[in-house]
């Protein structure tokens, strides 16, 4: 593909914004997908005019083979809008998946993944579903979260694709020849695209709270720029910045070494036989539409087998407890994972000296989990970001009214589910924000005057410190 303007192949400059950025200007050619790419799940948001039209998330155990990128990527392209060309922004956190040797094969493959799915431009399209009733199709693969003008594609042409650009953080934007080059900065980098977004977006300072399936990322800002030093993995997990915990994947035996049953400790069995989906499952608090991977036995993700997963972490069967019983076991798991997250949290809060009420953006399929945390970790002045302070940002401006135009589907939903309201269509974009905010940030790019290169610094020691 030929070379994008604004995709630097060399050496580019530190990316980090002053301030907000101007919209993207609105030309024919300002279809944006922004595509998040992890080791559980691939996320799609689709801007129009810097507004979101659409997202969606598919599970993709990515650990398992890279054939499964391959297909959700099928079916992912299958669902840009007809005859339009697209450009692309793509950020990863996949490439940590054990199916890779090393992260700069990860890189590698998941940006050759990519780039190769969005080859072919005269294929006809596999389906003409709209995106309500393709939501429905497969519900534990894909779901397709928010729409806003949906147009029919029956019998039209495919989608054009313009070059991928590949977000490199702080380094800008690649093509992704150039990606295994600037692998490190690459590489789990969807956080920062989601706080990038949210300090361009609102006032600082705040902070961004994204608690997803697997972890929790705690990232400050102030004055539209994201504070700390911290880029790789192994320093955001010494500055507590990330926080290896997340509602539906991490396995209970993490959350010991003891649970309390009947008045008594017990030691918890270290196997893998059950998870937190299986916690919120028994509280009711985790979405069914988020709940996508399955279960550690494989098993119904239901109630009643929960409780005989629980169970089972504790050497007995649902039998020998009460209903009521196995959800204070539940709430106790809960208890230990939100107290995790809060350490964390008031380290990151007291390093960088934010006000007691600064805005918090909770995101993520755990952003249920806020109010608590918040309390836990004594923060109760601090200010939550409601659905109306959302209503107007950059790419979300399209998500709280329906629309209206002729032809144009509303929000599209799950089978079995009702309408979903204002504030849930917020809230399903804000569980694929890294998509969101990618796609948002690429819109900014192009919507200026490309600036002079500067060096790259070379990463220190200095680098790796929390601050």
């Amino acid at each position: 593909m030929a070379a994008e303007p604004g995709v630097r192949t060399e050496a580019p400059q530190h990316a980090r914004s002053d301030g907000p950025a101007a919209p993207p200007r609105p030309d024919g050619g300002d279809w944006i997908a922004g595509w998040d790419i992890g080791g559980a799940h691939v996320k799609l948001a689709l801007l129009h005019q810097g507004r979101l039209q659409q997202v969606w998330q598919w599970a993709c155990p990515l650990w398992q083979s890279l054939d499964r990128l391959h297909a959700v990527l099928a079916e992912a392209v299958a669902r840009l809008p007809a005859g339009a060309t697209v450009r692309h922004a793509l950020t990863m956190s996949g490439e940590m998946a054990d199916l890779f040797p090393d992260r700069l094969s990860g890189v590698r493959a998941i940006t050759a993944a990519l780039d190769d799915a969005l080859r072919p431009t005269t294929a006809p399209r596999p389906d003409t579903a709209t995106p309500a009733t393709a939501a429905a199709d497969t519900p534990d693969t894909a779901v397709s979260a928010v729409s806003a003008d949906a147009a029919d594609a029956a019998a039209a042409p495919p989608p054009v694709s313009a070059a991928v650009a590949v977000w490199a953080g702080q380094r800008g934007w690649l093509r992704p020849s150039d990606a295994a080059a600037a692998w490190d900065d690459v590489a789990s980098a969807n956080w920062l695209a989601s706080a990038q977004w949210a300090a361009r977006a609102l006032p600082g300072p705040g902070l961004l709270v994204d608690i997803g399936s697997t972890t929790t990322d705690l990232v400050a800002w102030r004055a539209g720029r994201v504070l700390g030093d911290s880029r790789r993995d192994v320093d955001r997990l010494a500055c507590g910045e990330l926080v290896y915990h997340g509602v539906v994947r991490t396995p209970l035996c993490a959350l010991g070494p003891q649970a309390p049953w009947q008045g008594r400790p017990l030691n918890l069995m270290n196997e893998f036989f059950a998870t937190s989906a299986d916690v919120y499952r028994l509280t009711g608090e985790l979405d069914e539409r988020h709940d996508q991977q399955p279960a550690a036995d494989q098993g119904p993700k239901t109630v009643s087998a929960s409780r005989a997963r629980l169970a089972r972490m504790i050497g007995l069967d649902a039998a020998d407890g009460t209903p009521a019983q196995w959800e204070a076991l539940a709430r106790h798991f809960r208890q230990v994972q939100l107290a995790t997250m809060a350490t964390s949290l008031r380290q990151v809060w007291q390093r960088h000296a934010l006000p007691a009420d600064a805005p918090v953006l909770a995101v993520g399929c755990g952003r249920f989990l806020l109010p608590d945390l918040l309390r836990q970790a004594g923060l109760t002045a601090a200010r939550p970001v409601d659905a109306a302070g959302l209503a107007g940002l950059t790419g979300l401006s399209a998500v709280v009214v329906p629309a209206a135009a002729p032809g144009a589907t509303g929000p599209a939903e799950v089978a079995g589910h009702p309408p979903m309201t204002a504030d849930e269509r917020i809230g399903w974009a804000l569980v694929a924000l890294p998509a969101v905010a990618v796609a948002s940030l690429r819109a900014q790019a192009l919507s200026r005057p490309p600036a002079p290169p500067r060096p790259h610094a070379t990463r220190t020691t200095e680098d790796a410190r929390c601050g």
